[in-house]
């Protein structure tokens, strides 16, 4: 399966590779061409070879560094500032100096070469995840867009309710306010029809107890004048009656008295 897979990605970019390859052997036959090598060339050092062995090893030393930045610094033996005065002379020479811009050019030209065939490559391979990374940032970019203009939306939503409902306060306070007095005059309303209830009960039961005592009191008087009286006809029955007729007319009376009480 790796094989097949492989084989799939080499048909599938067969044309760039054959592209890439083609363009990387065409700049580097052109770099050959215009500046052959990245060395000195054998023409040059069939004539110079013996000062180039000697500039290198002139420029090993760290003090000739030294001495081309502040020559007139410099305190070393005699036989090294001559050393020195032949590796600098040798540098300006115009021959070493076509050589060293040929190398230099030979160097840049293919850096430059490795770096457009990696940036083709890596733009080729990586075109389309790029792509697909950016459309995807983008799209997360667009929903946290969309999802802050929600938010936004219902924030403004429900500003607008409680604006509204801050609006109807005073008038919400107001029937508040209402019912309440309402509710206590209906509460105090019923309190005083209570009291009055009470009252009125209060003073009903004491007429009814006044009347009771009165009743009581004239039940009382009624009884002590018929005992006086009672009392009385005995005293009269008693002198012309005899015992057994003033027995029955004594308990006529009683009875009489008990019907009419």
């Amino acid at each position: 399966m790796l094989g097949n897979t492989k084989k799939n990605f080499l048909t599938k970019h067969k044309k760039f590779f054959i592209g890439t390859l083609l363009f990387y052997f065409s700049g580097t036959l052109i770099g050959v061409l215009l500046f052959h090598s990245p060395n000195l060339s054998k023409e040059y050092l069939q004539i110079h070879e013996k000062e180039h062995r000697i500039y290198r090893e002139i420029i090993k030393n760290p003090e000739y560094f030294m001495f081309l930045e502040r020559p007139h610094l410099f305190k070393g033996t005699p036989e090294k500032l001559e050393q020195f005065i032949f590796a600098q002379n040798y540098e300006k020479n115009p021959k070493f100096q076509k050589e060293k811009s040929r190398i230099f050019y030979y160097l840049l030209w293919f850096k430059t070469l490795n770096f457009i065939t990696l940036l083709v490559i890596a733009f080729h391979f990586g075109w389309t995840p790029l792509q697909n990374y950016i459309s995807k940032y983008q799209r997360n970019i667009l929903n946290k867009q969309n999802e802050i203009d929600n938010l936004i939306k219902q924030s403004n939503k429900e500003l607008d309710e409680v604006q509204n409902l801050y609006k109807t306060l005073p008038s919400i306070i107001k029937e508040r306010e209402y019912y309440k007095e309402s509710f206590l005059s209906q509460k105090l309303s019923e309190i005083e029809k209570q009291n009055k209830q009470a009252i009125e009960q209060i003073e009903f039961l004491l007429e009814t107890r006044k009347q009771e005592e009165v009743l009581h009191c004239i039940n009382e008087v009624k009884k002590q004048l018929i005992d006086e009286s009672i009392k009385r006809a005995e005293i009269e029955l008693s002198s012309f009656e005899t015992p057994e007729r003033l027995a029955q007319t004594v308990e006529k009376f009683n009875f009489l008295i008990t019907m009419l009480s």
